[in-house]
């Protein structure tokens, strides 16, 4: 399947309703499925996917070297970075990291490395655990991140995550509101992973928007589990023709709203 060319083809689909049908045209199937089926069926999809292109990497990662600079080969690297990501792991199970799982993260790195992603945005680093998988993903699509993150001491291990993960070239770290900080930015974003404070996911929408272009892809965290609390962020991306959005989840427990912009403009008169 090419991602590249069909541009999250397997992604263009409503939200979830329990009584909508809808038709997924992926890789020249097309697969019909109704209501939550459909996180089901995506998730693994992208998981197919990402065994696939994983698995040279894990059948020839080997020892995790003491540092990254000692690591000279991909797989070296690889296995240092996943040592890193283990630590970070553990790290949260004792500290209020709030990180995604690591499937999650597994999740991101294969989105914004199949997709071609080329400038990336992050609202919300915590200590750097979802920013080195997007880093991951994005050093091998040759592409950039900006991640952003209010806490001082949060913020401030997420650059010292980052540099042990050699990805200094790929990641720029920033202290501050994002709200504030957005409009800073130069655009304009392909990505964009939301994991920050839930009530404000909606602003965070609107002040990015103008550096959306068509096909940027919407990553919102903890949509399913924690829905109530953006309430209007979701009501905004399931019912602006604009978007396409789909809810997944590689957990079955929480997930993403995983939004598709497909045009600039809303249609006049069309209801969706």
């Amino acid at each position: 399947m090419s991602f590249r060319t069909n541009r999250l083809a397997c992604l263009t689909t409503h939200a979830l309703d329990s009584d909508r049908t809808t038709q997924i045209n992926c890789g020249g199937q097309k697969l019909k499925v109704t209501g939550i089926l459909q996180a089901s069926v995506l998730t693994l999809i992208f998981f197919a996917a990402f065994s696939v292109l994983t698995a040279s990497a894990v059948s020839e990662e080997g020892s995790s070297p003491p540092s990254i600079q000692q690591a000279k080969t991909p797989p070296e690297r690889e296995a240092f970075r996943q040592e890193l990501l283990r630590e970070l792991e553990e790290y949260a199970k004792t500290h209020s990291t709030w990180n995604v799982p690591r499937t999650d993260g597994q999740f991101l790195r294969i989105l914004v490395e199949s997709c071609k992603i080329k400038r990336a945005l992050e609202i919300g680093s915590s200590n750097g655990y979802s920013t080195i998988w997007i880093g991951m993903g994005l050093e091998r699509s040759g592409g950039k991140l900006i991640t952003l993150e209010i806490d001082h001491g949060r913020a401030e291990m997420c650059k010292e995550n980052v540099k042990k993960a050699g990805l200094e070239k790929v990641i720029t770290g920033m202290e501050g509101d994002a709200l504030k900080v957005i409009p800073t930015l130069k655009g304009p974003f392909d990505f964009v992973f939301i994991d920050a404070w839930k009530p404000d996911y909606k602003k965070h929408l609107d002040t990015v928007m103008p550096r959306m272009p068509v096909g940027v892809v919407i990553a919102a965290h903890n949509a399913i589990r924690m829905a109530s609390s953006m309430r209007d962020y979701l009501d905004a991306v399931k019912t602006d023709p604009r978007f396409d959005t789909v809810f997944l989840s590689t957990t079955m427990r929480d997930g993403f709203a995983i939004t598709y912009k497909k045009a600039e403009q809303s249609s006049p008169g069309r209801q969706r």
